[in-house]
């Protein structure tokens, strides 16, 4: 059984290469800074949720919205918050487990379950990105298969900055919007089998607009660079100013004997400044138009 998490299903949207090496491989992108705020406004309210949890009861903010909900109460409460367990569902046709950690789940009087989503923002209005609304519906899903009854409306909490009361008496505080947000659930399975695809295949191709992988890609090309022979710059030069080139005019050129050169002249065609060899006839240079 392999887990697949819900950040590396949502890494599948963003490229395929990344989520191959995070997923098969366990090689993470370099990871950002802590979201400290974003975790103390995660414990503040777990902790005022939960006091209602016990009650029974339905906290200020579901009140002031007119919601039928009340925190949800379930002894794996807590498990189910947790970052290493969260929710869980075997999906025995590709064989993972896929799991995530919510945030929390209301009830309404019906017994219908609502996935619910804190976030913190600095910014006037909460925006809801595609990978907030992907994660509560992984969540929705994940729980339909685990036998509850979940509604499509999840909500999402967020504690956002009030930027115009600036600090005031050394406070900074918070204005409360409770967002909701209708999920669709249906593409969930199809990603799942397309993860399993893509792990059970080779690497894929780096996806053109992944900063990651340019990055990783940029590198890799100036350790290559760095790699290469001392006169392979010189040899540059020189095949410019060229139509075709061959391992003997490297030598005659630059005295170097004939296995150096022949391997200068393969550290020309890695960069794709020329073709490829037929035996023993000349290489083409290519200019910057047959690249």
């Amino acid at each position: 059984m392999i887990k697949l998490s819900r950040s590396k299903l949502e890494l599948l949207f963003e490229c395929p290469r990344c989520f191959w090496l995070y997923a098969g491989k366990g090689i993470a992108r370099p990871f950002g800074a802590p979201y400290t705020i974003n975790n103390a406004v995660d414990f503040l309210l777990k902790k005022e949720f939960d006091e209602h949890r016990k009650n029974g009861t339905a906290h200020y903010l579901i009140t002031r919205e007119n919601i039928d909900a009340i925190p949800f109460m379930h002894q794996d409460i807590d498990k189910w918050r947790n970052t290493f367990t969260g929710i869980q569902y075997h999906h025995k046709e590709t064989d993972f487990l896929v799991f995530g950690a919510v945030d929390d789940i209301w009830v309404d009087t019906k017994g219908n379950l609502m996935v619910v989503d804190y976030k913190a923002s600095g910014a006037k209005e909460g925006e809801l990105y595609e990978s907030y609304k992907h994660q509560m519906e992984i969540y929705q899903w994940i729980l339909k298969q685990m036998g509850f009854k979940v509604l499509n409306r999840g909500y999402f909490v967020y504690c956002r900055v009030n930027k115009d009361n600036g600090f005031a008496k050394g406070n900074l505080t918070f204005d409360i919007k409770v967002q909701p947000y209708d999920g669709d659930d249906s593409w969930v399975e199809d990603k799942i089998y397309e993860a399993k695809k893509i792990l059970d295949g080779r690497i894929p191709k780096a996806e053109i607009d992944c900063d990651f992988c340019k990055y990783r890609n940029t590198v890799e090309k100036a350790e290559s660079f760095d790699d290469k022979d001392e006169l392979f710059e010189d040899a540059i030069l020189f095949a410019r100013e060229l139509e075709t080139i061959t391992a003997s005019q490297i030598q005659q050129q630059f005295g170097t004997g004939y296995a150096r050169s022949a391997r200068i002249l393969d550290e020309l065609e890695s960069t794709g400044l020329v073709g490829p060899g037929e035996g023993s006839m000349p290489r083409k240079v290519l200019k910057l138009d047959e690249k």
